[in-house]
């Protein structure tokens, strides 16, 4: 694949040049509508990156083992892997350790592609699949599992009429999480660690993927016997009405009372899952850094802008029937 330079409208993320010109997959059914919602989320990127590169991926990265893989799933335009490669590229040249990049969108695999020829790196590779399953990479071999995946929160009737890299699933936007960390269970290393960022509806404290779920039978803590949960929130919680008030242009007002009665605040923030002594723990961690972006602005709008395509959608779907 050869890009034109004259053809390549690029933004510097950490220094790293990536395209932004860029459409994403849109389901089949909605004729393939696009959504403006990844200028905002390219700001979520770099909110997770300048966090994780400075204050946590130093330490993990220096005590990957030799010959490990890092996986990075619903890997989108590739910018985590990129960044982090081009972050500590010494220590894993030095190391040997492979890097995989596995997304359901076909045109985000393009992208991370095209991103890995700018950023002239080979050592990166690359998987489209339905879905991120169980076989596509040996049991216990990741050593890093980085997880950005889609977690739009919004009533399980719209969830056809997604971009597929937005919708969370199961009416709380934490289906396609709990399934990921269900199977990363599996791929991780026993001393392996897991990095995601996340926002969602929960408790005053806690994201409710933290908290033991007995309609859904998921408890995060089984799956990681042996593993420390950290919770970083990003910015101080937000009342979950308000939030979906916002993006819902206060529509499904029933809906939102309903999950707002279960899960009071809305939640943004990092999860580390790694092995120490501290196994079995649920901590939560003070923020302590200073982003250059933070805040709800540019969060609200962007699920706010999620939320008006699946609005729309929903509504030429049920007209043209």
């Amino acid at each position: 694949m050869t890009l034109k330079p004259d053809q390549i409208k690029t933004q510097s993320i950490f220094g790293v040049p990536i395209i932004i010109d860029q459409a994403f997959d849109t389901i089949n059914s909605v004729g393939g509508q696009t959504h403006e919602v990844f200028g905002y989320l390219r700001d979520e990127q770099g909110v997770f990156l300048e966090y994780a590169t400075k204050k946590l991926l130093p330490e993990i990265f220096n005590n990957l083992p030799s010959n490990s893989k890092i996986v990075d799933v619903g890997c989108g335009s590739g910018i985590l892997g990129i960044v982090s490669y081009k972050t500590f590229e010494h220590e894993l040249r030095a190391k040997n350790i492979t890097h995989v990049g596995i997304d359901p969108n076909r045109q985000a695999i393009i992208q991370t592609k095209q991103n890995l020829e700018l950023n002239k790196i080979r050592d990166i590779s690359t998987q489209i699949n339905d879905y991120y399953k169980s076989d596509q990479i040996p049991d216990n071999s990741a050593a890093l599992i980085l997880q950005n995946p889609p977690y739009h929160t919004t009533s399980s009737k719209y969830d056809d009429f997604f971009a597929i890299s937005c919708s969370g699933k199961d009416g709380d936007g934490l289906g396609i999480l709990r399934a990921q960390l269900t199977i990363s269970s599996q791929h991780l290393a026993q001393d392996g660690a897991i990095l995601g960022i996340v926002s969602c509806s929960g408790r005053d404290d806690l994201p409710s993927f933290l908290v033991p779920n007995s309609t859904s039978n998921f408890d995060v803590r089984k799956l990681y016997p042996d593993h420390q949960i950290t919770w970083i929130p990003l910015y101080r919680p937000m009342p979950t009405s308000d939030f979906l008030k916002f993006t819902h242009r206060n529509q499904e007002l029933e809906y939102i009372e309903e999950l707002a009665g279960k899960n009071p605040m809305f939640h943004v923030g990092l999860y580390l899952i790694q092995n120490n002594h501290l196994a079995g723990e649920i901590k939560i961690q003070d923020f302590d850094f200073k982003l250059k972006e933070s805040g709800w602005d540019f969060r609200l709008k962007a699920h706010r802008a999620i939320q008006d395509g699946a609005f729309k959608n929903y509504q030429n779907s049920h007209a043209n029937s």
